[in-house]
């Protein structure tokens, strides 16, 4: 997931004959933050007194009712944490983990900060969940409320009533729990689900669902971050959000647009401006990857004499790209090109480009209304990501 080993050779070839550089850096890579790696179990558990059955009392929560229980950052250290036999409990995960399974619960809710694995939730029922992780998985759930970050689908077996909203949750200290965790915020393909059985699918919210509705429904008050660990900061309004709001809705596709590597500051911009509601609500994010691009992927986006100046195509196949697919009532290519004019990137498309083509922080190519339907279904659908599943 993001992290490349060698063959030998300065390239290898994956599962998907696609040839990759042994060394890249995602945009998770990009923030600065101090390398995480889960310590010992030894190590881990010394914290407990050498106690193994104090240290699996802590991370296997079990039996509880009508309790919160809040695990502060730094308490858990990306290991693997279970709940299971649980009624109408409060769960705040507030740090990293690397695996997330609660087995029978009901009536609870559970906040998750990312998760660097997978996240179970079997036969739960009436439970309201905000998680992000590298995979999520729903077994025999009935009538749960989810708002989620994964890459590339949620799958479902023997569930019903399920209800689904885009992770919009925002505070200090977030991006950097991706970055620790390996998720690109680019990867989000909460709207995509694979549902095994033959029960009905999930009902998909709407983008401007909050983490408070989703919370919402229970006999008690939800009470926000902040207030349950001092460490988290408040949210706030003003603040942009991390993971772009994505709606999973083409229908109104106006506008397509490929960063190439590096410029996550210039993504993050455009995230922002079409996440936060700042362009009116007309105007949103259908989808976005990050992925890296072969000289056959380049050929069919720039068929005939587009980036056909060989630095340009170097460019693009220099490291990970991020790719957002726009919609709105027109206008959407000329917001981008207004909030990207004075970034010192090059802007290419159909238009002329605004800024140098040598532009030493990189190139973004728009491609608009009338061309922007090919190139998006071939990144979002055709190629396959090194985050895919």
């Amino acid at each position: 997931m993001g992290c490349l080993s060698s063959k030998g050779d300065d390239e290898k070839e994956d599962s998907g004959n696609r040839k990759r550089p042994k060394v890249v850096k995602w945009s998770y890579d990009l923030v600065e933050h101090k390398k995480w790696s889960k310590p010992e179990k030894e190590e881990f558990k010394q914290r407990f007194g050498g106690s193994t059955d104090k240290m699996l009392e802590f991370l296997n929560t079990k039996g509880l009712v009508g309790e919160t229980k809040v695990f502060l950052p730094g308490e858990l250290d990306g290991y693997d944490i279970t709940f299971e036999d649980c009624t109408d409990c409060d769960f705040y995960v507030l740090d990293i983990t690397s695996q997330i399974q609660a087995d029978n619960c009901t009536g609870c809710r559970f906040f998750c900060s990312p998760c660097s694995g997978s996240a179970f939730f079997r036969d739960c029922k009436n439970c309201s969940i905000a998680v992000a992780c590298a995979q999520l998985r729903m077994r025999d759930c009935s009538s749960c409320r989810m708002m989620i970050f994964v890459p590339r689908q949620l799958t479902i077996e023997s569930s019903k009533k399920t209800e689904v909203a885009c992770w919009n949750v925002k505070y200090f200290g977030l991006a950097v729990q991706f970055a620790r965790a390996q998720l690109s915020v680019y990867e989000n393909g909460w709207y995509h689900a694979h549902d095994f059985s033959t029960n009905s699918m999930p009902t998909t919210l709407p983008s401007s669902t909050t983490l408070q509705d989703i919370m919402e429904g229970h006999d008690r008050p939800w009470k926000p971050l902040d207030q349950v660990a001092a460490s988290q900061s408040p949210e706030d309004p003003s603040m942009d959000p991390i993971v772009p709001l994505v709606t999973g809705d083409r229908s109104n596709q106006t506008c397509f647009v490929l960063f190439s590597h590096g410029l996550n500051e210039a993504a993050s911009k455009v995230s922002a401006h079409f996440s936060g509601g700042k362009g009116g609500a007309l105007l949103g994010i259908a989808a976005t990857r990050e992925l890296m691009l072969r000289e056959a992927d380049l050929k069919v986006l720039f068929p005939g004499s587009s980036l056909k100046c060989p630095n340009r195509r170097e460019i693009f196949k220099s490291g990970p790209v991020m790719a957002f697919l726009l919609t709105g009532a027109g206008g959407a290519c000329g917001i981008v090109r207004s909030l990207l004019r004075s970034s010192g990137v090059c802007i290419l498309g159909e238009e002329p480009a605004d800024s140098a083509p040598d532009a030493k922080l990189g190139q973004v190519y728009i491609w608009d209304e009338k061309h922007c339907g090919a190139p998006a279904a071939y990144v979002l659908d055709t190629i396959r990501g090194d985050f895919d599943g």
